[in-house]
């Protein structure tokens, strides 16, 4: 009987592999992922099962055995991925609104982060991409502050000027040097043109409107007549103090912005 020739030896892979062992030919299966591993353990005469698993009673202090997953890799890669973002956002924020935004660009900023510039492009596109990003963290981090500060008023008078109380407890978090982000983007951003888009400066103005409209609905829980008028002069003190804040002086102007506030609801309310 004659061995297969060279075409016939070609074709010889798929489900079944065909080995030629002592003359004979031997077909074995193919096994499933971890199949193989499992058959040389009972061959060791070892638990088949240990195959694909993680045991943390291996490690110091014993443990229970828990799968080992293979997408733990990736979840590792994810974790990385998150932690390189948030570097380069960490970065950008500090440069943008400690340097200037315009002179900042995007080398110094990778620098700061510790990446290559070909990886802040990845993870942010562009500059303006990038400024996007941090305005929109920077807008998410503030309301979790408000948010907090409203729930710990007392009474709906003491809801209103909680934005106040806001202001004391991002800036602690936030440091005096980014004070405050979308005053300086407002200054340095150029208007567009009629018909122009500018998501950067959107960012601004939702900024604005969210402001002026949260105060509005804490005026009218209030009682005030007028909750708009109301929180249009609420706003006015409320940029007043971002502004000094930047300039340095009052040295502490939250405090003498929520007495002129208090002062504002007595005559008005």
């Amino acid at each position: 009987m004659h061995g297969p020739g060279p075409a016939e030896r070609g074709r010889e892979s798929g489900p079944l592999r065909l080995e030629r062992r002592c003359g004979q030919a031997h077909r074995e299966p193919r096994h499933a992922v971890g199949g193989r591993d499992e058959q040389r353990a009972r061959e060791r005469g070892g638990d088949p099962g240990a195959c694909g698993r993680r045991r943390s009673g291996d490690l110091p202090g014993g443990g229970v055995e828990r799968p080992f997953h293979h997408n733990d890799r990736y979840a590792r890669g994810v974790r990385r991925t998150g932690d390189t973002r948030e570097r380069i956002l960490d970065a950008a924020e500090r440069l943008f609104f400690r340097d200037g935004i315009a002179v900042t660009g995007v080398d110094a900023v990778a620098a700061a982060a510790g990446v290559a510039v070909v990886t802040l492009y990845k993870h942010a596109g562009s500059k303006d991409a990038l400024l996007r990003d941090v305005l929109r963290r920077r807008l998410d981090s503030w309301l979790v502050h408000w948010d907090a500060a409203v729930a710990a008023a007392r009474s709906p008078r003491d809801r209103l000027l909680a934005v106040f109380d806001a202001v004391e407890t991002f800036r602690a978090a936030a440091g005096p040097t980014q004070w405050c982000c979308f005053l300086a983007t407002a200054s340095e951003r150029p208007l567009p043109a009629d018909g122009e888009d500018d998501a950067v400066l959107e960012l601004v103005r939702q900024d604005t409107r969210l402001v002026t409209e949260r105060l509005v609905a804490l005026a009218r829980e209030a009682g005030h007549p007028d909750p708009r008028a109301t929180a249009s002069a609420l706003l006015l003190l409320y940029n007043g103090v971002l502004a000094s804040l930047l300039r340095g002086e009052p040295a502490d102007p939250v405090p003498l912005a929520r007495e002129a506030a208090r002062t504002l609801l007595d005559a008005t309310g």
